[in-house]
């Protein structure tokens, strides 16, 4: 088959491979990027809101739950005091501890609880010469999570021989 074209332009172009615009939209191509602005634009959106919805599923972050033990009995002499204070969880179970030896009139410190922890109780070691006496403080501490709660032990506080 013999064709004939109407001009120099238009027979070197096909003899090229190019086609004209006419030819490209009668086979269903488009003289565009196979991605219009619109696609590019639902692409990014997509990744957008994948990335958004991965980052959200990751791990929450622990809320720390802290205590304040101060220690403000008057100082007795001779005596020597020293403090364990028990953390439990709520079936019970201690989950962690902290000691303080030697506790003098003005002790205080912030520790942050073990995250099971949901109370505390305090057991008192007071030691004259050679004789050492264990108490507890009759008081339970509870704790609140993400909260400091303060934890004092004072000349009013009471003790007794069992754990509360």
């Amino acid at each position: 088959m013999v064709q004939y074209y109407n001009s120099i332009e238009t027979a070197s172009a096909n003899q090229s491979g190019a086609m004209e615009a006419d030819t490209i939209s009668k086979n269903g191509r488009s003289s565009k990027s196979h991605m219009s602005r619109g696609n590019i634009f639902q692409f990014v959106l997509l990744t957008i809101a994948a990335i958004l919805i991965f980052s959200s599923c990751s791990k929450d972050k622990e809320i720390d739950t802290t205590y304040t033990f101060k220690y403000t009995v008057s100082d007795a002499s001779g005596v020597v005091v020293d403090v364990i204070i028990f953390e439990y969880n709520d079936a019970g179970e201690r989950v962690g501890q902290q000691s303080f030896d030697e506790c003098v009139k003005g002790f205080s410190k912030t520790i942050t609880a073990n995250s099971k922890a949901t109370k505390l109780k305090i057991r008192v070691t007071l030691t004259a010469g050679s004789v050492s006496l264990v108490r507890w403080i009759r008081e339970v501490f509870y704790l609140e999570v993400g909260k400091n709660v303060d934890v004092e032990i004072k000349d009013s506080t009471a003790i007794a021989e069992n754990e509360p």
